[in-house]
């Protein structure tokens, strides 16, 4: 009976010790989440006790390694980051042998990722090793490579479209009323709903019209301040609201999907399917940037106060100069210490992810203080740098969310911007 009970307790504590392994080192979100947000309080407590470590100065080291597709073959031209725990990036790009390095990198555990268009962002992984590199004071460490394997493009399959009936939607705005013709649609995979959303068309012609994707932060006909008036000035508006929230890769193909049915002439007769622009701010502008990443045919794309740069966006609450709003906070923190988890941060960063992109509008309210005016100025800089189209509209006093004689300057710089890259 002894050995037998020897036996048991040695079974528990086996599992109790891979569970703990797997706790330790999955990114299984919601598992991560609670084991950063854990990591985060006890470094916070330690730091309280024993003051921050980062405070104190060491000769700086450096970071190389290779960059690598699927069959070994190099990849030139990707980017490459580390960041500090605090949300400090260093970034660089592979050569043409697919070598990178990072010089000048504070001693710390770094784990590297690394973007190029057409791959899905690579991130260091090394077994038994918790899957970051240490770089030491004074000393290069090599080694660090990255192997990036072709992003899987597939669209979800939909055998069928319903298609609602047409009813006229009304929008007033000051001294200007607005009308068009609104359709629900779904795209069905037997009883599966595969996409959902509005299709909104100009009342009087035939056209065929330039076509605008809107991916709304809330219900569609609860925001029809934005399809509405768009649709009356010559568009066809598909309009989704990505109510996942976090599933921002499922929402994106799902709009993907919605773009196949378009370009078939399923949900609209009378779009021009040649002529696609896409338009979102906010949470939703992280939908709009990936949905660059991942389709082509987008002829321009517009973006109201969003996020170019989540690691930055990191440091500027790590030093109290952003108070998220929301609960926002809790998820920053339940994102893990970017320098030892930088998936997320990376993945959504359009600042690292700028290949391929059409011409950008970014217009961001100087009194926005959820998504501080300074991410739409680090993009437009990054743009600008690269000799990229875009236009930079810094509103003075807007906040993050518009009203009255807002909407009507939001919406000419909106039309303006459209017509000259759509008609």
């Amino acid at each position: 009976m002894a050995k037998v009970r020897r036996v048991v307790w040695v079974v528990i504590m086996g599992v109790c010790l891979w569970i703990a392994a797997w706790a330790g080192t999955t990114d299984y979100v919601p598992v991560a989440a609670l084991r950063h947000t854990a990591e985060y309080r006890l470094i916070q407590w330690g730091n309280a006790l024993w003051g921050d470590p980062l405070a104190e100065h060491y000769l700086p080291g450096a970071l190389s390694g290779l960059v690598r597709d699927a069959a070994g073959q190099p990849v030139a031209g990707a980017t490459v980051l580390v960041s500090s725990p605090v949300g400090d990036t260093f970034v660089t790009k592979s050569d043409a042998t697919g070598h990178y390095r990072l010089p000048d990198l504070p001693p710390g555990t770094y784990r590297p990722v690394a973007a190029h268009r057409g791959y899905a962002d690579a991130i260091y992984r090394a077994p038994l090793r918790l899957n970051t590199v240490l770089v030491r004071p004074g000393r290069e460490t090599t080694g660090a490579n990255l192997t990036m394997v072709a992003e899987d493009l597939t669209i979800p399959a939909f055998d069928a479209v319903e298609m609602g009936s047409a009813e006229e939607a009304v929008h007033q705005e000051g001294d200007d009323l607005y009308r068009a013709r609104r359709r629900a649609y779904r795209l069905l995979r037997g009883e599966v709903v595969v996409g959902e959303g509005y299709v909104y068309e100009p009342l009087v012609g035939e056209g065929p019209w330039p076509t605008l994707l809107v991916i709304l932060p809330g219900p569609v006909l609860e925001w029809e301040v934005v399809p509405v008036p768009l649709a009356a000035q010559g568009f066809v508006v598909v309009a989704v609201y990505p109510a996942r929230k976090m599933d921002i890769a499922g929402e994106v193909d799902s709009m993907r999907a919605a773009l196949v049915a378009l370009r078939a002439g399923w949900l609209s007769t009378r779009a021009d399917a040649t002529r696609i622009g896409v338009l979102g701010g906010s949470f939703t502008s992280l939908h709009v940037y990936n949905l660059l990443q991942r389709e082509d045919g987008i002829n321009a794309a517009l973006v109201l106060g969003g996020v170019a740069d989540g690691f930055r966006i990191r440091r500027q609450f790590e030093d109290g100069t952003l108070i998220p709003a929301h609960g926002f906070d809790k998820v920053l923190i339940g994102l893990g210490l970017p320098n030892r988890a930088p998936q997320l941060y990376f993945r959504y960063s359009v600042r690292y992810h700028l290949e391929g992109l059409p011409p950008l509008c970014l217009i961001h309210g100087t009194a926005d203080g959820f998504v501080p005016h300074s991410q739409s100025e680090l993009l437009a800089g990054e743009l600008a740098a690269r000799g990229m189209p875009y236009e930079l509209h810094l509103v003075p006093g807007l906040a993050h969310y518009f009203t009255g004689k807002e909407t009507t300057l939001l919406l000419r710089i909106t039309m303006d911007f459209f017509e000259q890259y759509l008609r």
